[in-house]
Formats: structure tokens, C-alpha cells, sequence
């Protein structure tokens, strides 16, 4: 639980000051990961079954949010779009992975 209340506390500190000191594109993308992250918490599965099979609500938020930074990328005149869209995408990928391979490990899902 530490570990959430961690993530959380520096996800609200870093997307609030990209909103309050950023340009638009710093705007946009810390708009939409909190979004993200609300969405997250909504759409996640019962503890006993997480991660047993893809998390279908997890994979549509997680495609949206890549679409949304992927259009920030190219159309920023910034090169950290291009790191986040890249790192965002290997998390996208993790949900391919486990629709191909349903006997994936819990952990590495």
C-alpha cells in the first residue's frame, strides 16, 4: 500500500507542475495520465482474479492514453514526448503478450 500512496503522491506533484509551469503539450499529457490513472482504478478487475486473464478495461485505458501521448509526439517540438510514448508502449505491449500468451506469470503481467 506504501508503494501506491507513493506513486500517487508523485504522480500528483510532477502532472501538477507540468499544468501549472508547462506548454500545452506538458498540459495534455499530464492531463491525461491522471485521467489514466482515475480510469485505471475504475476499470480494474476483483483482487482474487487481477491479472489472470488480459484486463480488458486496463488495456483499452492504456490504448488511449498511448494514442494520446503518440499524437503529443508528433506534434511536439519536445524530444521527452518521444521517451514516454516509447515507454508507454512497452506497457501496451504487456497487455499484447498476455493476449497471446494467456499462460503469462501474474508478476510479469
Amino acid at each position: 500500500m506504501l508503494r501506491i500512496a507513493v506513486f500517487l503522491i508523485l504522480l500528483l506533484f510532477t502532472c501538477g507542475y507540468a499544468i501549472w509551469r508547462g506548454g500545452a503539450p506538458e498540459r495534455i499529457a499530464a492531463s491525461a495520465m491522471l485521467a489514466a490513472t482515475i480510469a485505471s482504478a475504475v476499470f480494474r478487475s476483483e483482487v482474487d482474479g487481477r491479472f489472470m486473464d488480459v484486463e480488458v478495461g486496463l488495456f483499452l485505458v492504456d490504448a488511449m492514453l498511448l494514442a494520446v501521448l503518440f499524437t503529443i509526439m508528433l506534434r511536439a517540438d519536445r524530444g521527452w514526448p518521444i521517451l514516454l510514448c516509447a515507454l508507454h508502449l512497452c506497457t501496451v505491449g504487456a497487455h499484447g503478450v498476455k493476449l497471446v500468451d494467456p499462460e503469462m506469470i501474474r508478476v510479469t503481467y
